[in-house]
């Protein structure tokens, strides 16, 4: 049976490729060889990412798996993150909400929220009800409230938040503003420095902690 390999660009790493048998439309992984190595039995599957793959099965529920095939989080969840961060995996469940399972499959942050991301320095972004962003611990709790209307995730101690204006700034890790919302984009902070646009589809330039020009 043939089988053709995704040679797409999407692939984080590069031992095992996402492969598709033409005749039943299902996905597997093939090595550099084009060998399929794990057989082609997913709806969709995803690149591996830190050695785990998100794969679909023919219900349409995701799950993870390793690079050997076994199962790592069964295929239970609507949708799912990519991979755990600080020990948590965000999942979606019939009903849309998400929350967050650990590394044996337990919920341990209850599915409430429209949006939940992965965890970074202890914090993750969550959308509530009222599509506000805000952002909450490794326990489930608020602890700085959803009234953004988009945030990114913390680096450095410092995340760009949009306000209402469709402006970005920065907060620290109490909530308040560091950096002025007074900026188009930005991006995350990378040693003391971040890259922001004055002007959405302008050049980007970089400011320090400070708001700054550097």
């Amino acid at each position: 049976m043939k089988k053709k390999v995704n040679t797409d660009n999407k692939s984080y790493e590069q031992k095992l490729k996402r492969c598709q048998d033409e005749k039943t439309g299902l996905w597997g992984f093939a090595d550099q060889s084009g060998e399929t190595v794990l057989p082609c039995q997913w709806k969709y599957a995803d690149c591996f990412h830190n050695d785990l793959a998100r794969v679909q099965e023919l219900s349409r529920k995701w799950g993870l798996i390793d690079k050997k095939g076994r199962t790592v989080v069964p295929c239970h969840w609507k949708g799912i993150g990519d991979y755990f961060s600080e020990g948590l995996l965000e999942v979606q469940d019939d009903n849309g909400s998400w929350g967050y399972i650990n590394e044996t499959n337990m919920i341990v942050i209850s599915c409430q929220w429209k949006i939940a991301r992965r965890f970074w320095e202890g914090l993750a972004k969550v959308k509530d009800a009222n599509n506000g962003c805000g952002f909450i611990d490794k326990t489930g709790r608020l602890v700085l409230p959803c009234q953004w209307k988009n945030a990114l995730f913390f680096s450095e101690g410092l995340a760009g938040v949009q306000d209402d204006n469709d402006k970005w700034g920065f907060i620290d890790k109490t909530g308040q503003i560091v950096i002025p919302c007074i900026w188009s984009n930005v991006q995350w902070f990378i040693n003391g420095r971040v890259r922001v646009q004055t002007v959405l589809g302008g050049g980007y330039h970089e400011i320090d902690r400070n708001g700054n020009a550097v």
